[in-house]
C-alpha cells in the first residue's frame, strides 16, 4: 500500500512528477521570499504530443512486421523554466500574483542543453 505524506502526495508522485509539486508550491507561494526554483533540464513536450507521435509511429509501421532501430527524442521546440511559470501567472492572475510570486526579476539563462528536432523532421 502506498503511504501518503503530510503533504498529500506519494514518493512516487513526489519523484515522479518533481515539476508539477513545483508549479503546486509556486502557486502556494513557497516560494514568496526567495526566488522561483531552477529546473534541471529546459526540455519539456505535451503529453498530447508525445500521443500523437506515439500513435503515428504504430500506424507508420512497416508492414513486414519489422521494427525500426531508431529512437527519437520528443520535445517541444521552446525552453521551459519556473520564471515563465511566473511570468503565466502574472498575466492570467495579476491580482492573485502579488500574494505568491517573489518579486519580479530576470530570467535565468537556459540550459545548454537542446536538440534541434532536424532528424524526425526529415524521416
Amino acid at each position: 500500500m502506498t503511504k501518503v505524506k503530510s503533504d498529500g502526495c506519494s514518493d512516487t508522485q513526489r519523484d515522479g512528477h518533481a515539476p508539477n509539486l513545483q508549479i503546486r508550491n509556486i502557486v502556494r507561494g513557497d516560494f514568496r521570499s526567495s526566488h522561483l526554483p531552477h529546473t534541471r533540464a529546459s526540455l519539456w513536450v505535451d503529453v498530447r504530443d508525445l500521443t500523437l507521435v506515439h500513435v503515428e509511429a504504430a500506424l507508420q509501421s512497416d508492414p513486414s512486421g519489422s521494427s525500426s532501430d531508431r529512437r527519437y527524442a520528443i520535445c517541444s521546440p521552446e525552453k521551459f523554466n519556473y520564471y515563465l511559470v511566473g511570468e503565466i501567472i502574472r498575466e492570467e492572475f495579476p491580482e492573485w500574483a502579488e500574494d505568491v510570486l517573489p518579486p519580479k526579476g530576470g530570467v535565468p539563462p537556459f540550459g545548454d542543453v537542446s536538440l534541434d528536432g532536424i532528424t524526425v523532421t526529415e524521416d
